[in-house]
């Protein structure tokens, strides 16, 4: 998994590129048809994000969901995108309680 002052510094990344997505992201987001905000502008939360992501990405290969993946997150942090992925994946649907401690004390919470 991501640890400690990298995982903040991956998910500052992410969310400023889910927010303002530049060129690259933004084309890689409309190739995929996720939008990341409402229809009023404002960033979609989170978690509906990951799972649409993970959703319409999850069928593809390593290479291509990876481009994706650094089209989107940057070159930095698109590990931790497909880190969040998962962990989203587990979390919203089953494998970790919704709240609380997942696998390994790992935090779970969905807002």
């Amino acid at each position: 998994g991501i640890q400690g002052s990298m995982g903040g510094t991956a998910m500052r990344a992410i969310l400023g590129r889910l927010a303002a997505p530049p060129k690259a992201a933004h084309d890689a987001l409309a190739a995929l048809n996720v939008k990341t905000a409402d229809a009023a502008g404002n960033l979609r939360a989170l978690p509906d994000i990951l799972d649409e992501l993970y959703k319409k990405t999850s069928k593809m290969g390593d290479t291509t969901r990876s481009g994706y993946f650094k089209a989107i997150a940057g070159e930095e942090a698109f590990a931790a995108l497909a880190e969040m992925l998962n962990r989203a994946q587990e979390c919203l649907h089953g494998s970790r309680p919704a709240q609380g401690l997942g696998h390994g004390g790992q935090a779970c919470a969905v807002h």
